[in-house]
């Protein structure tokens, strides 16, 4: 079991299964990480091409018609300091309000780092899904094999649905 079910969240995994097999078909098994999956169908083959293409990639995603998180914060692994700050701050989740803490997981941008964050809480069972107001809520965690942690992330199920389609849609012409 993961360590999150110690935040008192619903434990059902998923509330509508067509969304969640959505997610977990691109998240997990399609994943834009080449390294991750053998059926990864990668940020390249999309379109999403490093350089320019990455920040307009970061840009769009969180910065959409449908949701605009504010509460990003991306550190290199190095430096854990400011990343547990974070991590204590956001203890108890009381709000449908998405955040993204995590260290990057790879010498890859950003991006591949929290694609492949998601990923890997998916196949390892570290996530929650948990209703609020009326809202479909995802809650990632992921570890260390030391045991650190490297990543809180609480999305709603729109935000990722939303992220799907704007990965595959490629990037503006």
């Amino acid at each position: 079991m993961s360590r999150i079910f110690n935040k008192n969240l619903n434990t059902k995994l998923y509330q509508d299964k067509n969304n969640f097999l959505k997610i977990v078909e691109f998240y997990l098994f399609e994943t834009p990480i080449d390294t991750s999956s053998k059926r990864s169908i990668t940020f390249k083959t999309y379109g999403w091409i490093y350089g320019h293409r990455y920040k307009e990639l970061k840009t769009t995603l969180f910065n959409n018609e449908s949701n605009s998180i504010i509460n990003f914060f991306c550190e290199n692994a190095g430096n854990r300091k400011q990343l547990k700050i974070k991590f204590k701050e956001n203890a108890i989740i009381k709000s449908n309000n998405e955040f993204c803490f995590y260290y990057k997981v790879d010498e890859g941008s950003e991006i591949r780092s929290l694609f492949q964050i998601i990923r890997n809480s998916l196949a390892h069972g570290e996530f929650v899904i948990r209703q609020f107001k009326k809202e479909t809520m995802y809650y990632f965690e992921n570890y260390s094999k030391k045991g650190n942690k490297n990543a809180e992330i609480y999305l709603n199920e729109k935000t990722l649905l939303e992220w799907i389609n704007i990965i595959k849609g490629g990037p503006s012409k």
